[in-house]
């Protein structure tokens, strides 16, 4: 019972997680400016792009369409939601099936069919999230890697 209990808190901070990440605005750093006087640095995420100036004040400004982004945004979006709604469905389901609840108290084999599906709908859930995570750092090292070879070959074609 105790093994079922902490794996449910587990996931449940997981969701937890998975909802706070979805709304971060950190997904991107698009740049970073540092004069003498002025630090700025710039962010995107997958509802606003954000700006943070020296001063700690942060100027957000949501995307005006949902459905003018990048294919990029709209899949993370949209994996991020189904990642949600498995997870959330998976902790309903799941609170049933555990053997401290009260539900389906006069069928054992019933409750833990039900703390199975609760746990398969967890992973279901937790594998649309690192899929989508590494597509979205291998596009922005691609992009990294690109500017850096880039710069190299100018400053040889210089030399």
């Amino acid at each position: 019972m105790a093994l079922q209990l902490f794996g449910y808190i587990m996931s449940i901070t997981g969701l937890c997680g998975l909802i706070v990440g979805t709304f971060t605005n950190e997904w991107k750093i698009i740049g970073h400016e540092n004069d003498q006087t002025v630090t700025r640095d710039e962010y995107e995420g997958l509802w606003m792009e954000c700006e943070i100036r020296s001063s700690s004040v942060a100027i957000c400004k949501y995307y005006n369409s949902l459905l003018h982004q990048t294919y990029e945004i709209q899949l993370a979006r949209v994996m991020m939601i189904i990642s949600i709604v498995f997870a959330s469905l998976a902790a309903l389901v799941a609170i049933s099936g555990l053997r401290c609840s009260r539900c389906l108290e006069e069928n054992e084999k019933s409750k833990d069919r039900t703390a199975f599906a609760g746990g398969i709908l967890f992973v279901c859930g937790g594998e649309f999230n690192p899929d989508l995570k590494n597509h979205y750092e291998t596009r922005a090292r691609s992009e990294i890697y690109f500017l850096v070879l880039s710069n190299r070959l100018i400053t040889i074609d210089c030399v």
